[in-house]
Formats: structure tokens, C-alpha cells, sequence
């Protein structure tokens, strides 16, 4: 977890990150978020955006699909992390849900930087969200039957930002 979050929420410039792609605005949902459609990108992104801030993230990428939807984020004076959000994986051929995460990110200042200390993922399988069920509980569902959603935390303690070697 500590790997995607340090690769995938890096710091880059707009220019390097989508300088090739095309952006079309779409339609405005019934929340008030903006869809941003993206052309020339190989893994067929799309956004949504609420205000500044990316509340919806699309891909496909092969047989896999995903959305990630952000519900809570908070301002840390320079930007916002995304602090509870879902992503839902699905077959791009069929289009049947595989797999719900739910994620709860806990961040705490060090220095000038804000590290997590704490994840909380509830992870639901055969496409139905249960709910509350976590920790391996059975979730009934129409018809599939039974769903199972186990919830994992992660805490990250001891944390202390380490100063160069001088040489």
C-alpha cells in the first residue's frame, strides 16, 4: 500500500503528466461534478472534477476497468489528499464488478510534509458492497447470494523524516 501511494501520488507537472492528450468537457452530474473526457491517453482516463478538486478518476487498462471516487479530502494549505474513497474494478469486456475497496486515510504532519498513519480498507468481492460487513462477514446480496468483505488496518507508527549524510 505504501509503494502505490508513494508512486502514484507524486508530484508532476501538468505539461509532463498529459502535455500529448486532448480534454473535452462533458456533462455537468447531478453533484455539480464536471466530466472531463481525455483523448490520446492509452489507459482511456477520464475525470470528474467538484470545485479544484478531482473527486472521480476512470481507467481501463486491458481487461481490467476501474473508477475511483473520492468522497473526503482535506486542504493541507498547499493542495488536498483524498482522505476516503472508493475504487471498483470491473471487466472491461463484461462490465461485471469484480472487486470494492473502500479506503480510509489517516495523515498527520511531519515537518513540511503530510505522511499517513493510518489506512483502513474494506475490500468486498463478487461486486456487491455489504454495507457493514467487514472482517470476513458474510453480506447477502440479490443474486449472487453471499458476499464476503474483510476490512484491513494499516498504522504507521514510529515515523521520523531522516536528514541527508552529509559527505
Amino acid at each position: 500500500m505504501v509503494w502505490d501511494i508513494v508512486t502514484h501520488r507524486k508530484r508532476s507537472s501538468f505539461e509532463q503528466s498529459h502535455g500529448k492528450h486532448e480534454f473535452t468537457l462533458s456533462e455537468t452530474d447531478e453533484t455539480g461534478a464536471l466530466q472531463i473526457l481525455v483523448k490520446g491517453d492509452s489507459m482511456g482516463s477520464n475525470y470528474k472534477i467538484r470545485g479544484n478538486e478531482i473527486c472521480q478518476v476512470s481507467r481501463v487498462m486491458g481487461r481490467m476497468a476501474f473508477v475511483i471516487d473520492t468522497y473526503e479530502s482535506f486542504d493541507t494549505g498547499s493542495g488536498y489528499i483524498a482522505s476516503r474513497y472508493d475504487a471498483v474494478f470491473r471487466n472491461s469486456k463484461t462490465n461485471e464488478v469484480s472487486t470494492i475497496l473502500k479506503f480510509e486515510d489517516t495523515y498527520k504532519k511531519f515537518g513540511d510534509y503530510y505522511l499517513m498513519t493510518k489506512q483502513v480498507v474494506q475490500e468486498c468481492e463478487d461486486g456487491v458492497s455489504a454495507g457493514g460487513a467487514s472482517r470476513k462477514e458474510p453480506a447477502t446480496s440479490g443474486a449472487s447470494g453471499s458476499v464476503v468483505c474483510m476490512t484491513t488496518e494499516f498504522s504507521y507508527s514510529n515515523i521520523k523524516l531522516l536528514k541527508p549524510a552529509i559527505i
